[in-house]
Order: structure tokens, then C-alpha cells, then sequence
């Protein structure tokens, strides 16, 4: 059975719930508000594709075109914000990352909604930009314009970003604008001819393994890596400001700033950094908010939901936001790949955040934990930090303590696995086969039963009738 979805939104989640449910022959429209030249010149800078992000793609079939914008990286390496001292690196393992089925990959974010887009159009998706949403009714599936143009659908998918219109009508609260902002996320992109243009910066862009640079602080963190297509430099910080600055600055757009904003938050950082910092004329920032798990993604009604960063309110800048986007792109496109009534549409749904729930809440726990142990601020912590990172180095054990043999590695090395390793495809047909078939054979015996009782009743009725007229 084919049936009709809207798709609020058109970043990565939506482009990637668009091409996932289109590919499985489902009617998808997505409404985006901005027009394409404005989401161009919203300068989100570069974007970081876990093996268990860059997978998903490939088995659609884009690995090829993945390639051709982006840059592989083999390794990372952790070095001091303040004074750029080295603290430990990392190459990953091949064999490892084979066994994944994915691959560390950095381009530009419009590359990756490009890329995307087009899929989600050869698809079959029809997409509209500029289209600013004046209604929606969930109950009745439909849609209106500032146009007047309206559209009508049996599931609404609300993919609008942290603050979504559709995840306010599921929650039925706002507990993204309802969650104070902890520190400011910059991103910006650093040209190839500057960062050329000295030692300093060239051996950061020219390193062996395309190695990913991450800075950390007290009260400060950032990361650097080549991005491929233009093949330039992106540049990420997280700042912790005062409070008055972090109130004022507490406006979720992704609106190009003036760099000299950046400049004032910078603090005491590393000369190479600050060398970055000054290069970028253009970049955009966001706050960072350490948000509770939703307790609910789909409406009331059973036909509309919520994914991507609608859904998981991981901190901006994290490497998993992409990765869980397209990872329940592929797990919805999964499951309604199976429809086969209109009954089973809420129940899809309602097993979208069933299968996907324990996952995301996992990855969001571990973004968290990840960005305060990068901006731990200063005292015993931040030391200890520093002193077990650097006694790793002496060591030899590698950055994340890895370097002995496998059976030895510990809980770390298992959950960076299992992490990377996860196949969301894999885990919808899981699902399907234990759980969806058997409920749908349940459906049918009871459907079978049913009308057993109903000709059963229609047979003693008869009976009786025949019986009277004797």
C-alpha cells in the first residue's frame, strides 16, 4: 500500500526521510520555508559523517557521489586550547572501520543537502522551497501556504529542526526554547589558499590521514578538519561567555555573524587557532543546550511525528545529529516499506520510536558527556583530564586508551563499536521479522476468526428463520 507523507522541513533529516520513504514508492512532498539561495548563504560550514552516517548512504547507492565531496579521515589527535600542547591522537583501525561498513567522512553541510536533495528528487520526492507554513492539522493531515496552497497527506513527518512547529503540537510544550543555553557553538570555514599560506596552518591541512584536530579546554573546545568538493578547512568552537553575553547571543539562527564576534569570545587559545579565527570573514552561530530526552515523537492522533533534530536535542555541533537523522530516515523508510493497510500506519509509527528510543537516547547521554569532558572548566577535573590523556601518550596506549590487544581494549573501545557498528536498516528488518510479521499474522488469524464467528451467526440465524417458518 502507498500513501501520501508531508515532510516539514527540508535539511538533512527531511531530504533523507524524503529519498528513504520515495524510494520505497510512497508519495512524499517536503515544504521547506527557505528558498534555496537562502539556505546557501546560511553558512553552516563543514559536517563530520560517522561510519554508521556515511553506511546508510552508500547502501543507497551514493557512495560515489559521497566520495566526490568529501574527504576521508583516518585519524584524530587532541591537542591543549590554550597553548596548543599535544595531549595524545588516534589513527583508526582499517579493519575496524571495514567491519562498520562506513567510513569517517568531512565535507560541506550544503554539499551534503545538495547531495541529498537530489536524491531525495530522482526518488521521487517533490520539494518545495519557500514555502512558509501558515496552518497544520495533524488530525486531518493538511497543510496551508502563506500562498493559500494547501496539501493534504496521511502522515505529517515534522523535521524542523530543534525548535520545531510540529514537535511543539506532539509535546504540547516547547522544551527546546524551555532549556537554557550552556555555551555558544561557531562554525566557519577556513579557505585552502590560507591555510597554505603559512607552516603553521599548512601542516594542520596537509597532515597525513586527513586528521580530524580537536582542542580542549577549560571552559573552551574546538575542531578542525579538511573538507572536500572545494576542499577547504571547517572550523568549530564552543565558547562559554559570560551570562549577560550568553543571553544576549541566545537566538537560534544559523544567520551569517560578523567574525569579530568570534574574536571577543576567543580567550587565551593557541596561536594556530587564533590564526583560523582571524582568517574567517563569514560564519554562523548557535547555542548549545544540554536538553532532556522527548518523551513522545508522535501525536496523539497517530499520524504525525517528529525526527532528526525535532526528535534528539544533542548538543549543536555533535557528530551524531547527521548520524541519527539519517538513521531514522532509513528505519521509517524500512518500516513503511511493509505497509500494507491504512491500520498499520500508527502502529509503524508508534514502533519508530520503539526501535529508535534506547538508541538515541545513548548517542544524546554520550554527546553530553563528550562536549563536558572537551569544556570541563578549571580545577581537579580538568587537571586530572589533562594528566590521564597525557599519561596514555606515555604510554603508548593511544588517545582512547586502545592501544593493547583487542580483548584487553575495555568498555570504551566497545561502545565506540557498537556506536559505529549499528546498521538502523538492519535493525527495522529485526524488528519486522520478530515483531511486525507476527503481529500482522495475528491480525489476520483474529480478521479470520472474525468472520468464522460472523458466517457461523449467519448459518444459525438462517437456521432459525427456516425453523419459524415450519
Amino acid at each position: 500500500l502507498l500513501i501520501g507523507f508531508i515532510v516539514i522541513g527540508g535539511g538533512i533529516a527531511g531530504l533523507a526521510c524524503a529519498g528513504a520513504l520515495s524510494r520505497v514508492g510512497h508519495r512524499v512532498v517536503v515544504l521547506e520555508q527557505y528558498t534555496e539561495d537562502e539556505l546557501d548563504s546560511m553558512s553552516q560550514g563543514g559536517i563530520r559523517l560517522a561510519p554508521n552516517a556515511s553506511k546508510i548512504l552508500f547502501r543507497w547507492g551514493l557512495r560515489e557521489a559521497l566520495r566526490a565531496v568529501s574527504v576521508i579521515s583516518g585519524a584524530v589527535e587532541m591537542d591543549r586550547y590554550g597553548d596548543g600542547e599535544f595531549l595524545g591522537s588516534h589513527v583508526w583501525d582499517d579493519e575496524i572501520i571495514a567491519q562498520t561498513e562506513g567510513e569517517y567522512l568531512s565535507l560541506h553541510h550544503a554539499d551534503l543537502r545538495r547531495l541529498l536533495l537530489a536524491h531525495a528528487r530522482t526518488s521521487g520526492a517533490r520539494v518545495h522551497h519557500g514555502a512558509k507554513i501558515t496552518s497544520v492539522d495533524c488530525d486531518q493531515g493538511h497543510v496551508v501556504l502563506s500562498t493559500g496552497e494547501q496539501f493534504q497527506a496521511d502522515v505529517i513527518v515534522g523535521a524542523d529542526g530543534p525548535s520545531s512547529f510540529i514537535q511543539k503540537m506532539v509535546t504540547k510544550e516547547d522544551p527546546y526554547s524551555s532549556t537554557e543555553s550552556t555555551c555558544l557553538f561557531y562554525s566557519t570555514i577556513i579557505p585552502a589558499q590560507t591555510m597554505l599560506s603559512g607552516p603553521e596552518l599548512a601542516a594542520l591541512y596537509n597532515c597525513k590521514h586527513a586528521t580530524t584536530f580537536a582542542w580542549v579546554g577549560p571552559d573552551a573546545a574546538a575542531i578542525g578538519f579538511r573538507v572536500g568538493g572545494r576542499h577547504d578547512f571547517a572550523l568549530h568552537f564552543w565558547l562559554k561567555p559570560s551570562k549577560e553575553k550568553l543571553n544576549h547571543y541566545d537566538n537560534d539562527t544559523w544567520d551569517p555573524i560578523n567574525a569579530s564576534e568570534l574574536h571577543s569570545l576567543l580567550g587565551r587559545c593557541e596561536p594556530r587557532l587564533s590564526k583560523m579565527a582571524h582568517a574567517a570573514s563569514v560564519l554562523a552561530r548557535r547555542p548549545v543546550k544540554m536538553a532532556q530526552p522527548l518523551n513522545d515523537w508522535m501525536h496523539e492522533n497517530g499520524r504525525a511525528i517528529v525526527l532528526g533534530d525535532a526528535a534528539h536535542l544533542l548538543p549543536t555541533g555533535s557528530i551524531q545529529a547527521s548520524a541519527l537523522a539519517l538513521e531514522d530516515a532509513a528505519v521509517l523508510g524500512r518500516l513503511f516499506s511493509h505497509l500494507s493497510s491504512t491500520a498499520q500506519i500508527s502502529h509503524f509509527l508508534y514502533a519508530f520510536q520503539d526501535i529508535r528510543e534506547d538508541r538515541c537516547e545513548g548517542v544524546l547521554a554520550a554527546e553530553q558527556a563528550n562536549l563536558e569532558f572537551k569544556m570541563m572548566p578549571p580545577g581537579p577535573e580538568q587537571v586530572e583530564r589533562d594528566d590521564m590523556l597525557k599519561e596514555r601518550l606515555v604510554l603508548g596506549t593511544g588517545l582512547f586508551g586502545w592501544g593493547r590487544p583487542r580483548g584487553e581494549r575495555g568498555e570504551a573501545w566497545q561502545e565506540m563499536h557498537a556506536l559505529y557498528s549499528y546498521s538502523a536498516e538492519d535493525v527495522a528488518d529485526e524488528w519486522w521479522v520478530k515483531l511486525g510479521m507476527l503481529r500482522e499474522r495475528a491480525v489476520v488469524r483474529l480478521k479470520d476468526l472474525d468472520e468464522m464467528m460472523a458466517l457461523r451467526a449467519q448459518r444459525r440465524l438462517r437456521k432459525a428463520v427456516a425453523f419459524d417458518d415450519d
